[in-house]
C-alpha cells in the first residue's frame, strides 16, 4: 500500500557531537545518556490542486524514528536499532474527499506503515581505519 516495499536498504550519515546526534543534514537531536534518540518530521503533500469550484486537497505525512545507538564497551558506536514509521492523515485545512483519495490511489485515511531498523556502521570516523560493514536495512511494514 502507498507504494511501500516489505524491505529496503538505504544509507544515512549519522554524526554525533557530545549529546547531539545529526541524522543526515538535519539539525541536531538530543541523544539520551542511554544512547536513545527520537526524530520527528512532518510535511504537507498536495494530492489535488485547487481550481475554480474545486477546493483541492492535501494530506499530512508524519515521520517518526525511534532508535538506540549500539556501542562497544569503550563507547565506539557500531550501529543502531530502532523503528521508523510514516503516518498519513487528512490535512484539516484541505481535506480530501473519498473520490480524491480513490483517484490518487490512497488507502482510507488515517493510515500508517512502520519498519524495524537495523544498522551497522559502514565507515569509520576520520582518522580511524576500521573495516566497512553493511548498510542499514529496514523490513516488515505494518499497515
Amino acid at each position: 500500500m502507498l507504494g511501500s516495499s516489505a524491505r529496503f536498504e538505504f544509507e544515512i550519515e549519522l554524526s554525533r557531537e557530545h549529546s547531539e546526534l545529526y541524522w543526515g543534514r538535519r539539525r541536531g537531536i538530543v541523544l539520551e545518556p542511554s544512547l536513545a534518540f527520537e526524530l520527528e518530521a512532518s510535511m504537507i503533500i498536495p494530492i489535488s490542486e485547487r481550481r475554480p469550484g474545486v477546493p483541492g486537497c492535501r494530506i499530512q505525512r508524519q515521520d517518526r524514528i525511534l532508535g538506540t545507538l549500539e556501542a562497544r564497551s569503550g563507547g565506539e558506536v557500531t550501529g543502531f536499532a530502532g523503528s521508523m514509521s510514516y503516518a498519513f492523515v487528512a490535512d484539516p485545512a484541505a481535506p480530501c474527499s473519498f473520490d480524491d483519495q480513490l483517484a490518487a490511489g490512497l488507502p482510507r485515511l488515517p493510515c500508517q506503515m512502520s519498519y524495524e531498523l537495523e544498522a551497522e556502521r559502514t565507515r569509520a570516523p576520520e582518522g580511524d581505519s576500521e573495516p566497512q560493514s553493511a548498510p542499514p536495512e529496514s523490513d516488515d511494514p505494518a499497515l
